[in-house]
């Protein structure tokens, strides 16, 4: 026996949800619920996780650094990034924030990206930061 024909669309809104419409099991004896998982991963547009060693590792100099409750922001002049190898060294500068022990100024640090953001503002230095990445130090 064949299963009636239906809309995959209200499988994936009803698992989104989380909502029980016995969409899983179909009458006729098929079971539909891994198609519609499979439809729902094929559709869902959010971002897949990324494993942290596939993340950009920077590394620079240490110029300028501002202290603000549990963050630290440093601003590194890039000796090597490894997302972007083809750049000369120095000619980048850029905005970190790190939580914990922070190097201070002129030491060189090696990090790993956890995550960039833009238009930061922090009210405690009551600074925009055009781009902020956030990282982990790894020395």
């Amino acid at each position: 026996m064949r299963c009636p024909p239906r809309s995959p669309v209200l499988g994936i809104i009803a698992a989104w949800l989380g909502l029980g419409l016995g969409l899983g099991l179909a009458p006729c004896g098929c079971d539909s619920g891994a198609s519609v998982e499979r439809e729902r991963e094929r559709l869902d547009p959010s971002p897949q996780r990324v494993d942290l060693r596939e993340r950009a590792v920077l590394e620079g100099d240490v110029v300028e650094r501002l202290d603000a409750g549990c963050y630290v922001y440093l601003r590194l002049s890039i000796t090597h990034d490894s997302a972007a190898p083809w750049l000369a060294p120095h000619t980048q500068l850029r905005w970190v924030a790190v939580d914990g022990r922070s190097p201070g100024l002129g030491e060189r640090v090696q990090a790993r990206s956890l995550g960039r953001r833009s238009r930061v503002w922090e009210p405690r230095l009551e600074r925009d930061f055009e781009v902020l990445e956030y990282v982990a130090l790894l020395q």
